[in-house]
């Protein structure tokens, strides 16, 4: 990651050659976080008193909510968030070096706040998000390297296209469903931790109990994760996926959006646009990722937020 994108002001991303940065940095300039709105969100969330969401907005205030949150990592990131970018001003704006992701005040706002999001005023947005991007863009390779011939490759291509890979591997894994959305998150976070993206020795470790299913469930697909490792280097292989990301968000979806003239907001594998303007939106992005070439439509997945959207 490249630490010196905080020190990238918006006004040096105003005046970007990259024109999708120049864009970006314009429609950012047209949104806004209703603060009072994310409080309410954060003490709904995670049970504080209402009366938190009041005050001043000064550092009493903060550090009130902030004590209030005590040992509860996620909460304490949302208003951290929420006072450096939108109370105290402090606005960065920059593309990394590495990635080439985009990184700003609303790719830093846990996504749980997104409903206080406002867009040319407007409070009713839409979020449009590919569901298991990275993984998709790994399909889209194997695809291309002729690989979906072998069967566990096909059933990884086509779980991971229609957005329900992680049910699939844990099934493979596990004879079970995964019942809840937390269990979920978890068995993703595995996933990657073990197998998609450590190094070469952990992933084949017999000591490494995730990586050793996934790899008898998927064993052409575990081969293909670590040539892919040989070739770039482990750290090297999710840096190339993240930059086919952002070719596809940033390169090319977000000068659809600007030629189209449609307000946007990119979260790296994600979009904020307005709901008048979703349909439109949706037709660009799915343009954008029929450049990846699969066989598959590849799912995305929607979210509607509002002020009427606690949490």
């Amino acid at each position: 990651v490249d630490l010196t994108r905080r020190h990238q002001t918006l006004r040096d991303a105003l005046a970007s050659s990259d024109d999708a940065v120049r864009y970006l940095a314009a429609c950012f300039v047209k949104s806004g976080l209703d603060v009072r709105h994310a409080l309410r969100i954060i003490c709904d969330r995670f049970g504080l008193s209402p009366d938190l969401a009041a005050g001043p907005l000064d550092d009493a205030h903060y550090g009130a909510i902030s004590a209030a949150l005590a040992g509860n990592g996620r909460g304490q990131w949302g208003v951290s968030a929420v006072w450096q970018s939108y109370v105290d001003h402090d606005t960065w704006f920059a593309r990394d070096k590495t990635g080439r992701r985009l990184h700003s005040p609303a790719t830093n706002l846990p996504r749980y706040l997104r409903p206080a999001l406002r867009l040319c005023g407007d409070d009713h947005l839409v979020g449009l998000d590919l569901r298991c991007s990275q993984l998709v863009f790994g399909a889209a390779l194997m695809q291309g390297a002729g690989l979906a011939h072998y069967p566990d490759v096909a059933l990884f291509i086509e779980s991971a296209c229609t957005g329900d890979l992680y049910r699939v591997t844990y099934a493979a894994c596990h004879n079970g469903e995964l019942p809840t959305e937390e269990q979920r998150d978890e068995w993703k976070r595995l996933i990657f931790q073990h197998w998609w993206y450590p190094n070469t020795h952990w992933q084949r470790s017999a000591t490494n109990p995730i990586a050793s299913l996934l790899t008898a469930a998927f064993p052409n697909v575990s081969d293909w994760i670590l040539g892919q490792k040989r070739r770039a280097g482990y750290a090297g292989f999710p840096i190339d996926l993240q930059q086919r990301e952002s070719e596809v968000f940033i390169d090319s979806l977000a000068l659809a959006l600007r030629d189209a003239e449609i307000p946007v907001l990119t979260i790296h594998d994600s979009i904020v646009v307005r709901a008048r303007d979703e349909q439109r939106a949706h037709a660009l992005l799915l343009e954008a990722l029929a450049h990846l070439d699969l066989d598959l439509r590849t799912q995305v997945k929607r979210e509607v937020y509002g002020p009427e959207l606690l949490s």
